[in-house]
């Protein structure tokens, strides 16, 4: 029967388990910067995904909503894009003044809504 011996002298091995507790306790770190980065950039697509939906440009999406990232913490891993949004002006539609009104194109469809006025600015 054959017998196996190892021995290790030096520190080699406590110096590879202290290296793995500092690396386990940066991990969530490292996790929470790339959800929160990634989030972001998500948050982005959302920005441009509604510009394209409703035909208006992004500054007018950025100036009468709020899209914000609710960005991973300490507390958790977790990133929450909420969007809160008003009336958006038809002049951000590519709106003219016609005689029955005002024609603008939100959507993408072009309407003319009777009565209505563009201010002189």
């Amino acid at each position: 029967m054959a017998t196996l011996s190892i021995n290790v002298a030096g520190d080699g091995v406590a110096r590879m388990i202290a290296a793995a507790n500092i690396l386990s306790n940066r991990v969530p770190d490292a996790a929470r910067r790339a959800l929160n980065h990634t989030g972001d950039k998500a948050k982005t697509q959302v920005k441009r995904a509604i510009s394209q939906q409703i035909k208006a440009p992004q500054s007018a999406i950025a100036k009468y909503s709020r899209i914000h990232g609710k960005r991973a913490s300490y507390g958790g891993l977790h990133y929450e894009i909420v969007c809160r949004g008003g009336p958006i002006p038809l002049k951000h539609f590519k709106a003219y003044q016609t005689k029955a009104g005002v024609s603008a194109a939100p959507w993408g469809n072009r309407k003319v809504y009777k009565s209505a006025f563009m201010p002189m600015n």
